[in-house]
């Protein structure tokens, strides 16, 4: 018999996406420019605007 954990269903807050989103677009850009740069790297860079802005 298997033992299966239950699942639940996780709702995403609008923010939650658009942070999503916004590190998708930045990494296609970087890729199409040819830049390298970790996934840490554009959370700060995106956090960073995020505080200009607001």
């Amino acid at each position: 018999m298997l033992a299966t954990k239950p699942q639940r269903i996780i709702e995403t807050t609008e923010k939650a996406k658009l942070d999503l989103y916004r590190l998708i677009g930045e990494g296609y850009h970087a890729m199409h420019e040819g830049r390298t740069c970790t996934v840490e790297e554009v959370r700060t860079k995106l956090e960073r605007r995020k505080k200009n802005r607001g």
